[in-house]
């Protein structure tokens, strides 16, 4: 069944008035099927009308289609927005599966649109200084190809992948290594996207360390007043840098915490069903326990 535009219309409406996508006005009487499809349509229309309203709406605006707003990332990207917008918290902990998409949201496209919608500067660190620049390298590439719809223009004389402006503005982006130095300005959005390349490293004590001497040292110290910093990661050890700072940070920092295994436990984030996947459209649970089976135990705890 095609839904009508009276139909959507209203509903971009409801969602606008109400905290959340409760759409049960409309939704009541309709088959799974067409509750999905009418969900689908009101997603679709809400990104059109407004590419700023999240970083999901900014990607799925200016992607061509290729971003995929699955259900997970849009909960990511509204996190981020209570945070950046509602200041609803200063340290955010994501953790999530690895192959589930966090990294083009969160390193790509929500630096994007923290620059192009506040102007911002972004600094973000991956656990290898060439693989956080190549986030920067694509940042810097939505920003040329979509900047000008916005009136904006990156700097001519500052085209680094790793270290880059706008015209007339301080916003940009920086990005470094964990471990590694950082040099020159701060920013009012801090992002770190896996600080620990994979669980072999993460099992190294003198490696964990070394990471949370980068972060009380260096990483930190970059930020500017009310900044808000994002950790978003795979965890493969207790006493990774997501376990440090929730021993750590006590009242320095309001933080708030969002864990979204690959499949679901009790008390979901998402609301899901014990046992049901985190995207089925890309992991099913088959593929899932799969996966488990191939890499063991330990590894996916």
């Amino acid at each position: 069944r095609s839904f009508g535009m009276a139909e959507v219309e209203r509903g971009v409406g409801l969602s606008r008035r109400k905290k959340g996508n409760d759409y049960a006005e409309l939704l009541d009487g309709l088959t799974v099927e067409e509750q999905r499809a009418l969900l689908a349509q009101l997603e679709d229309e809400q990104f059109r009308s407004d590419p700023l309203a999240s970083p999901a709406a900014f990607a799925a605006a200016h992607s061509e289609g290729l971003w995929k707003p699955y259900r997970h990332l849009q909960f990511i990207s509204d996190q981020i927005v209570a945070g950046v917008e509602r200041n609803e918290w200063d340290l955010l902990l994501l953790t999530t599966p690895p192959r589930h998409g966090k990294t083009e949201l969160t390193s790509r496209w929500t630096p994007a649109w923290a620059v192009v919608k506040h102007g911002m500067r972004v600094g973000l660190a991956s656990y290898e200084a060439d693989f956080a620049a190549s986030h920067g390298r694509r940042t810097r590439e939505i920003l040329a190809e979509v900047g000008p719809q916005y009136g904006l223009k990156v700097k001519s004389d500052t085209r680094s992948a790793s270290r880059w402006e706008l015209e007339r503005s301080d916003a940009g982006m920086w990005t470094a290594g964990v471990g590694g130095p950082i040099t020159g300005k701060g920013g009012r959005l801090l992002i770190v996207d896996d600080p620990v390349k994979n669980a072999e490293e993460a099992q190294s004590a003198v490696y964990r360390e070394r990471v949370w001497e980068w972060w009380t040292s260096t990483f930190l110290t970059r930020r500017e007043p009310g900044a808000k910093v994002v950790v978003i990661m795979t965890r493969w050890h207790e006493d990774d840098l997501v376990g440090r700072l929730l021993k750590s940070v006590g009242t320095q920092m309001r933080v708030k915490l969002v864990n979204l295994p690959a499949i679901a436990e009790d008390d979901d984030a998402l609301g899901r069903q014990p046992g049901d996947a985190l995207c089925p459209e890309r992991y099913d649970v088959n593929s899932l326990a799969m996966i488990r089976e191939s890499v063991g135990s330990r590894v996916w705890a």
